[in-house]
């Protein structure tokens, strides 16, 4: 089947993500993509741009990767303590949120964390240790213990 290759410059649904290089019908890419700016035509310096971009982003995630590696030593086995009013079966008045946990981080082992990167399933309730995970990005999780106390 003939056809035109193309580079995608974004996301088109059903046909492919951005920078991928693909062949479709020429009249397709003519009449549609190309106006439309959904795509450009697959010339020598175009795809040698394309292969020194990805070459650039491999690069970024490599550091990236290295960067949640050395938070995540940092942050390994780490113990924050919190007080929390409870009762007196050991449940919480209130609970302990990725919020409260974050500003326990900053506070304690001064690390910053986001608190979206906290993994709850739901608030913690009770007074005890609590293994949490905190996802720091490509696949890197690090573990940290938190203890809650009565106050």
């Amino acid at each position: 089947m003939l056809g035109v290759e193309v580079i995608l410059t974004c996301d088109v649904p059903n046909l492919g993500k951005r920078d991928q290089v693909l062949r479709v019908a020429g009249g397709y890419a003519r009449n549609y993509l190309l106006p439309k700016g959904l795509a450009v035509p697959a010339d020598e310096s175009r795809l040698r741009d394309l292969q020194h971009r990805r070459a650039g982003q491999r690069g970024a995630e490599e550091r990236q990767v290295r960067g949640a590696m050395q938070v995540r030593e940092q942050l390994e086995g780490t113990r924050v303590r919190l007080a929390a009013h409870a009762g007196s079966e050991g449940r919480l008045f209130g609970s302990v949120t990725a919020m409260d946990i974050a500003a326990a981080l900053k506070g304690q082992a001064k690390v910053n964390v986001d608190r979206r990167r906290i993994v709850l399933d739901e608030p913690l309730k009770a007074l005890g240790e609590h293994v949490v995970a905190v996802k720091l990005g490509h696949d890197v999780v690090a573990h940290i213990s938190v203890v809650i106390e009565p106050q």
